[in-house]
């Protein structure tokens, strides 16, 4: 089964994860981020999917942070600054969602929109 709604993305790039309560999903991804190589990362999708926050592992340590839905913005963060910005955009994004799909990315061989030639 396809996913309904992915924005600006390729479907077989996504392996399907999980449905995660809001309140346990800064631990989860944390502990996500941990294992990740360049060029993976981590989508956060709203119930409806229609607004999503991405977290792509970048060289040298840092993280692209994408957000898809109310604003679209792209940013890159050291790894300290990282909660803090997730906090913020996990409450633009989902004020009022008690469930967020996590799913697990595999962009390797791409670069984010900022940086791309």
């Amino acid at each position: 089964m396809t996913p309904l709604y992915f924005p600006k993305s390729n479907y077989s790039s996504f392996i399907i994860m999980a449905l995660i309560n809001i309140d346990s999903i800064l631990t989860e991804t944390k502990r996500r981020l941990t294992t990740m190589t360049v060029g993976t990362g981590i989508t956060l999708m709203s119930y409806k999917r229609d607004r999503t926050i991405t977290i792509l592992a970048m060289e040298g340590g840092s993280f692209c942070l994408q957000e898809r839905g109310f604003r679209k913005t792209e940013k890159i963060i050291a790894p300290a600054q990282l909660e803090k910005h997730l906090k913020k955009l996990i409450k633009i994004e989902f004020p009022r969602s008690r469930k967020v799909h996590l799913h697990k990315t595999n962009n390797e061989g791409s670069q984010p929109a900022a940086l791309s030639n």
